[in-house]
């Protein structure tokens, strides 16, 4: 959690995720996609997405995140395609009040990723 909290350095420019920005491994890949939901309060929005919105720029250390972003981006040289999930379930309990419940759906949830895969064959074609 402190690596994915980014506090594993003073500086954010030493920290591992930042480091792992740096190499390679993006490039690689014919399709990069980046699923988000704003029921998921695990993983901030801007974060999964891999964009940094213009509210963000008056954050402190948005220089080095900034520079995260473009590592990153950089090495997806086919483009990224961002997607925006919406989840249908119960929103009585305490794991889905606080986020957690559309956070595990993502890679949990049978129907959403039978429906992922068949949508994004269609697009991409059945060799993606």
């Amino acid at each position: 959690m402190t690596q994915l909290k980014m506090k594993d350095a003073f500086d954010t420019t030493d920290t591992y995720l930042y480091k792992l920005s740096e190499k390679e491994g993006f490039e690689h890949f014919k399709h990069v996609l980046f699923f988000t939901s704003h029921q998921d309060t695990i993983v901030p929005y801007y974060s999964a997405r891999v964009q940094v919105f213009k509210d963000d720029l008056e954050i402190p250390n948005t220089g080095k995140l900034l520079a995260m972003n473009q590592n990153i981006m950089n090495r997806c040289v086919n483009g990224v395609t961002r997607v925006d999930v919406d989840f249908n379930y119960d929103t009585s309990s305490l794991s889905s009040i606080i986020g957690r419940t559309a956070h595990l759906m993502f890679t949990g949830d049978q129907k959403f990723l039978h429906t992922f895969v068949n949508k994004y064959k269609k697009i991409f074609g059945e060799g993606y």
